[in-house]
């Protein structure tokens, strides 16, 4: 079946973008595949919406969102703020996306594990339309090794603009980066040997006395921006390009309710008795202790998360309402 795109796509920008994002905008929209790395806070949604109704006005057919699944509404909400569009969901339920894989649909937004579940059709749907991907907190796709990021991979190629974005590209090691950089460009930049990569770019426990390691762990870091420069945008809330004012942080101390410290003891006696056996204190590392540090964080949090019996207003929860209040006043 053939669809007559035109006449069908007519969405107006409700807001003006920035001069930094329209800096943005410019310099990825007529690439196949680009990077937005702007920190968290500086609009990446909005110039990825811009980049979006540039591509759906010249040759593009539909565009997929792709994020989180706790993050589908926001980019709903997002729609609606800057655009005159309605995107169309595609979830779990594989009988309501039959209708979105055979309708003229121009924006789609969903969330990874579903274009995984449905990567087989995804690929038929992809052969018949031209079609662009934006993928939102791409740290999701950070380990090669793991089925949803081969997932990516294999449909990669089937798409004909590709923009990953994320404010921390870097999660926790130089490496996280390769495999979002390999959904793009199939190992163009980077390589496309993972391990070799990881290699030399792992920080590891030796690099202090092993001068040699130090120096190519160094270069070889150093060099990734250089190579992913021609395709990459990003800016932080240090550039200059806004003017923030500075952060204020405040200590507040919150004494537990009752049961809540009755909770906690006890579970600071059970950890005890486990890390000491008869004159000996043990180091006890394993997941059972790391469970039990979780569960101290949970308590302390809102007893709620672990017992349901927990009726009483948690001590954190009574004080957050309390500075609520109060920034409620302060704004009125």
């Amino acid at each position: 079946m053939s669809i007559n795109y035109d006449c069908i796509f007519d969405s107006t920008v409700t807001f003006e973008a920035f001069k930094y994002q329209k800096e943005a905008v410019d310099a990825i929209k007529d690439l196949e595949y680009g990077a937005i790395f702007h920190e968290q806070g500086l609009g990446k949604t909005k110039i990825a919406i811009d980049i979006l109704l540039y591509w759906l006005n010249n040759s593009v057919d539909t565009v997929i969102i792709v994020t989180k699944k706790t993050l589908v509404l926001n980019w709903i909400t997002e729609f609606q703020n800057h655009t005159t569009l309605t995107p169309e969901i595609l979830s779990s339920k594989k009988s309501d996306n039959y209708y979105i894989f055979n309708s003229p649909v121009r924006v789609i937004v969903t969330n990874f594990e579903t274009i995984s579940s449905e990567k087989e059709r995804m690929k038929l749907f992809l052969q018949t339309r031209n079609v662009a991907i934006i993928i939102d907190e791409s740290t999701k796709i950070k380990n090669p090794e793991a089925k949803l990021t081969k997932d990516f991979f294999e449909l990669s190629p089937y798409f004909s603009h590709r923009i990953i974005m994320t404010g921390t590209p870097i999660a926790n090691r130089p490496y996280d980066i390769w495999a979002q950089i390999y959904f793009l460009d199939m190992g163009k930049s980077l390589g496309s040997d993972f391990n070799a990569f990881r290699t030399n770019c792992d920080l590891t426990n030796d690099l202090d006395s092993d001068k040699n390691k130090a120096v190519t762990f160094e270069k070889s870091v150093s060099s990734i921006f250089s190579k992913i420069r021609n395709f990459t945008v990003r800016e932080t809330k240090n550039s200059g390009i806004i003017t923030l004012p500075k952060k204020n942080y405040h200590t507040i101390l919150v004494p537990f309710e009752d049961r809540q410290r009755n909770m906690y003891e006890s579970l600071c006696e059970e950890m005890q008795i486990s890390v000491v056996k008869g004159d000996e204190t043990i180091l006890d590392e394993s997941p059972e202790a790391i469970k039990r540090l979780l569960r101290l964080v949970q308590i302390t949090s809102n007893p709620a998360l672990l017992d349901d019996s927990y009726t009483y207003t948690s001590a954190k929860q009574k004080k957050l309402e309390e500075l609520i209040r109060d920034i409620q006043l302060m704004a009125n």
